[in-house]
């Protein structure tokens, strides 16, 4: 009598069959009875990647460095509610950020970061402390807050206080001597903590649009205006609100909008076949005569010129909206 001998596969609930083999009759005895092969995934493949825990990682790393059965450490830290749900998908690391270990940073590779104060109830062991001391320890100046400050609120330089702290992990943020009160939080911030580079945005003074301007306008006062923007500033936004006056818009640009470099280009100060007026500059004299533009020409540019007054051909280099540097009117 034929049999057939089949592996089966379990994914989930599902049962899979894989294959059947007709085999030959043959006598069967009790060491050969026909055998279901039940395969079940390792749990950890379906769960997807590991997860670290803030909270109970960080109950291990206490009792560690304090020496402390982790149930005591477990038993008593008390976290907010966001620190309790922190999770991280790489091992959290944990360091002391002061001197006087006051202060620990977890950080999470680069997702995320959190300055954690030590628990007042949590000492470490004499030996740990004298050890530390024995070590190397580099210490570094941040700048922190006097005060908490909400996301979105203005930083004063009156509002920052330096601070010393050991094991820096972060990009600090530097206060440059040229920076005026132009400063927001990026974020909520706790006093007392040391600020990142990335939890202060820093406003650039930009030239924007008053009112909409068209496509070939010549930029003026009346126009456009400077502002503090601390936030989505392009790489070419005009940041000088002089020396524009020669140049005209290639777009269309909405009030409010940052004026960039890429939307100017130069502005034709001179058509051809337009009345010019043609300056001479001497050591001690400036003469003043008409003449008839031959060319069309940008600030800079040579172009020539027909003189009204002799009818003589010169060239001259264009100065401003239809005047031309000529080195003779005769």
């Amino acid at each position: 009598m034929n049999r057939i001998a089949i592996n089966l596969f379990v994914f989930g609930s599902t049962l899979v069959l894989l294959a059947g083999t007709i085999l030959a009759e043959r006598p069967i005895n009790s060491a050969m009875k026909p055998t279901l092969e039940i395969h079940q995934p390792n749990p950890e493949d379906t769960e997807g990647a590991a997860s670290f825990e803030l909270k109970g990682s960080l109950v291990t790393w206490l009792a560690d460095v304090a020496n402390k059965e982790e149930s005591f450490i477990e038993e008593k830290l008390r976290l907010n509610r966001n620190l309790e749900t922190k999770r991280c998908v790489s091992e959290i690391v944990f360091s002391y950020v002061r001197p006087h270990k006051s202060l620990i940073l977890a950080k999470c590779e680069t997702e995320w970061r959190r300055f954690i104060r030590q628990p007042s109830w949590l000492k470490i062991e004499k030996e740990k402390e004298a050890s530390d001391r024995e070590e190397n320890i580099e210490i570094s100046n941040v700048l922190a807050l006097s005060k908490d400050v909400k996301s979105g609120e203005v930083i004063r330089k009156m509002d920052l206080v330096k601070k010393e702290i050991t094991g820096l992990s972060f990009s600090p943020f530097i206060l440059s001597s040229d920076l005026d009160d132009s400063l927001i939080a990026s974020r909520d911030l706790k006093a007392d903590i040391p600020l990142a580079t990335t939890d202060v945005l820093i406003g650039q003074q930009v030239l924007t649009a008053v009112t909409t301007i068209p496509s070939g306008s010549t930029l003026s006062e009346s126009l456009m205006r400077m502002e503090v923007r601390h936030k989505n500033v392009p790489n070419d936004a005009v940041k000088i609100p002089t020396g524009w006056n020669f140049m005209e818009t290639n777009k269309t640009i909405m009030p409010g909008a940052i004026i960039r470099e890429r939307h100017l280009r130069k502005s034709k100060l001179v058509r051809r076949q337009d009345p010019v007026t043609l300056v001479n500059r001497g050591p001690a004299i400036e003469i003043i005569t008409s003449g008839t533009a031959l060319q069309d020409g940008y600030y800079g540019q040579s172009i020539k010129v027909i003189n009204a007054e002799s009818g003589r051909r010169v060239v001259g280099i264009i100065v401003g909206r239809g005047k031309v540097e000529v080195n003779t009117v005769n």
